[in-house]
């Protein structure tokens, strides 16, 4: 008896141990939307895990990092713009080196403000160097490989080059984000020749708001949203050769692009609210709307990927179908918070990187157990193992039980398995009327086909007996004629 006393109070013990992990006060709050697009509260997904300053480094302080990219074999590449750098550290933020310069045919030539960086799976390592309108591409070695100079744009048109974010894929296209370059992104063929530009985007004014400028005044009209097309503020590319890109100009439509190889957008928008960073808007001193400004993005595992809010500090990830999985972080200068967040980039162990240009740090973040669950679900989801995913989901309902993508990613485990009645409640508390209404066609199709076999063999037997009784009756007159003769 005192044996089981005590290992229930172990299990209490770490139950409570786990639930002030996920409900640790921060200076942010976790939520997600509802199916109205109102806010409910849900248990933290990340916590601040440290910080990362040049002056712990013994490399003196950041000065407006810009950009940070996690490569393949773990290791953090920071550019740190201010003191034109690109600053390398190990998988365990140790310092392994800092590259200021370079040796261009026995000319040692340094970066002018470079603010993006890209590493390839050899190691080959792509500098945006921005004030320089150059790209610089180093080889493993950290020797130059070739400098890519501004390019011919073949268009009778003044542009303005000035590099900020550079992804590669794996045939060695380069797509470069310029910036107030408003005409896409940029991009170059493997030997650095202008291909095209790539993904544009345009927003066409509607009658109303063109109305509205004949009558706003300067100050108005200066706020509104141009209908001219805006310019991509981050970007990143996926094993398949997807580019994804976010647009940081506010009340941009579909500010999350995922693009294919001819420039199309195929982002996979199936949620109750479409991925955009936050849906609400709040207003400031002066009562102008504030809205989400996304400024980077970067991509986890099965399709996930993240986006930074540069307006409200805040970090949005989405499934691959466009659910949103958690929402942290917040504007502020204490631990956790951000007072201008550029750039975001994703470990391999789970944690999240930000920089921070006012700050001048990197802030780290370290996954929850309720985050960890939403990734394992997310995983086995992926690698179609329903009946795990659904156990997954399951364990994510005992953290919040407001969780709607929880109960609609439970209702698709229940569809696959052609449990439609369960589907259906589950899609009800998840309040997905599309599913449901899939869910009920199915319902109804197996119950009339329920209905239709037995009333078909309910049918078959009444012919049958009908078919005895007359052949029975018939044998029976013949019978008595036989008699009556005799």
């Amino acid at each position: 008896m005192r044996k089981s006393s005590w290992s229930w109070l172990i299990s209490v013990l770490v139950l409570v141990a786990a639930s002030m992990e996920v409900l640790a006060f921060e200076p942010y709050r976790n939520y997600t939307y509802d199916y109205q697009g109102e806010t409910w509260g849900e248990p933290q997904a990340y916590i601040p895990g440290g910080v990362i300053r040049g002056e712990d480094l013994g490399i003196g302080a950041f000065l407006s990092p810009s950009d940070i990219f996690v490569a393949s074999d773990r290791r953090i590449f920071i550019a740190d713009t201010g003191n034109n750098r690109i600053v390398i550290l190990t998988s365990s933020f140790a310092l392994e080196r800092t590259i200021d310069s370079f040796n261009n045919e026995n000319i040692i030539e340094t970066f002018n403000k470079p603010e993006g960086v890209f590493v390839t799976e050899e190691g080959t390592i792509y500098i945006a160097d921005t004030e320089n309108r150059r790209i610089v591409i180093l080889g493993s070695d950290y020797a130059l490989d070739r400098i890519i100079p501004e390019p011919d744009f073949k268009v009778d048109m003044p542009l303005i080059y000035r590099p900020i974010r550079i992804v590669v894929d794996q045939a060695g296209r380069m797509f470069i984000i310029s910036r107030h370059f408003n005409m896409g992104m940029i991009e170059l063929d493997a030997t650095g020749q202008f291909d095209s530009f790539f993904g544009a985007i345009t927003v066409s004014a509607n009658l109303v708001n063109r109305l509205w400028r004949r009558i706003a005044t300067q100050e108005q009209r200066d706020r509104m949203v141009q209908s001219v097309p805006t310019e991509y503020s981050g970007n990143a590319v996926d094993p398949e050769g997807f580019v994804y890109g976010t647009i940081g100009t506010p009340n941009a439509p579909q500010p999350i692009r995922k693009l294919n190889p001819m420039g199309v957008d195929v982002l996979r928008r199936l949620s109750l609210n479409p991925p955009q960073g936050d849906l609400s808007i709040s207003y400031d001193d002066k009562g102008w709307p504030v809205r989400s400004s996304l400024t980077d993005i970067c991509l986890g595992d099965y399709g996930v990927y993240s986006v930074l809010d540069a307006t409200r500090g805040r970090i949005f990830t989405y499934s691959e179908d466009g659910s949103l999985m958690y929402v942290f972080g917040s504007l502020g200068n204490r631990v956790g918070s951000f007072l201008q967040p550029n750039a975001i980039d994703r470990t391999a162990d789970g944690e999240y990187l930000v920089a921070d240009g006012i700050l001048q740090q990197v802030v780290r973040f370290r996954p929850t157990s309720y985050a960890s669950l939403i990734h394992e679900a997310i995983r086995a989801q992926y690698r179609r193992e329903y009946a795990e995913a659904e156990r997954q989901w399951m364990e994510v309902l005992r953290y919040t039980s407001k969780s709607e993508m929880a109960y609609i990613e439970i209702g698709k485990a229940y569809y696959r398995k052609g449990a439609y009645a369960s589907a259906m409640r589950y899609f009800r508390l998840g309040n997905d009327r599309i599913q449901y209404s899939k869910a009920f066609k199915k319902f109804r199709r197996e119950s009339m086909g329920a209905v239709f076999d037995v009333g078909m063999s309910a049918l078959v037997l009444v012919l049958v007996g009908v078919l005895y009784l007359v052949i029975r009756r018939r044998l029976d007159r013949r019978g008595g004629k036989t008699d009556g003769n005799d």
